[in-house]
């Protein structure tokens, strides 16, 4: 019946929309119309289940790359958990999420002991929903195998389905929105440009997970191509069906 129903609003939004090639059309009535359309293309997306069953998606990368972005619009849009390591970091040290802590290079609440901290406190949280049936969204940089692997054996052991997102970004405009984030504040993130190559040259590739489950995400594009481009890859993971834990 689902199926049936996502059809029909399909059809509905469809011929609806046929409306908007009318020269005639008023503004109003235009309105009217692409509103009309898009309520329908909506009513078809909900007869649609996001995930088939409990799912980890962790999404990472280095600083300035995006992922907290893609991260939450991912998060809002399919009404799952969504743990950010910037919050947890920060909830651990007992400061406000919006202060800020410019630490060096994998100093301070930035070392190697807290960010494990931080990592298994994330994962302990992420356990909670797994338990009750909910997927969950991990967001932080991971740039080590064992501390993605951590989170893969925690959907191993919950029999949930996993995925990894792999944000990617050219330098220069991974420089430029670090720049401007430090300039403007207006982020949880510490990150900032001086981390970017500190980062990079410490990441671990990624393959604790299938290809198939390993997504790769380039964020250079808008926000609405970026989270188009995701929703795609991760449909397409879905429907055809791969075991979350197959070897490589």
């Amino acid at each position: 019946m689902d199926f049936f129903k996502s059809y029909r609003a399909c059809v509905r939004g469809k011929v609806t929309s046929f409306k908007l090639d009318d020269p005639d059309l008023s503004e109003v009535a235009r309105e009217d119309a692409l509103k009309s359309a898009r309520a329908y293309f909506r009513l078809a997306h909900s007869y649609v289940p996001a995930l088939p069953r409990p799912a980890v998606i962790l999404f990472a990368g280095v600083t300035g790359t995006g992922k907290s972005t893609a991260a939450a619009d991912l998060a809002r849009r399919w009404s799952i958990a969504y743990i950010s390591s910037d919050e947890t970091r920060k909830m651990l040290a007992g400061i406000d999420p919006r202060e800020h802590r410019y630490e060096p290079f994998m100093q301070g609440i930035y070392s190697s002991s807290f960010s494990n901290l931080t990592y298994r406190a994330m994962n302990e949280d992420a356990k909670k929903h797994l338990l009750k049936g909910e997927s969950v969204i991990l967001d932080g940089t991971f740039r080590r195998a064992e501390e993605r692997a951590k989170a893969v054996e925690l959907a191993r052991e919950s029999e949930a389905e996993v995925w990894i997102v792999e944000c990617v970004l050219p330098e220069a405009e991974a420089q430029r929105r670090l720049e401007r984030r430090t300039e403007e504040g207006f982020t949880v993130s510490d990150g900032r440009w001086p981390l970017y190559h500190q980062q990079l040259s410490q990441w671990d590739q990624v393959g604790e997970v299938p290809r198939e489950r390993h997504l790769i995400l380039d964020t250079s594009n808008c926000e609405e191509e970026t989270i188009r481009s995701l929703l795609q890859a991760l449909y397409e993971s879905i429907l055809l069906g791969n075991p979350p834990h197959s070897s490589r």
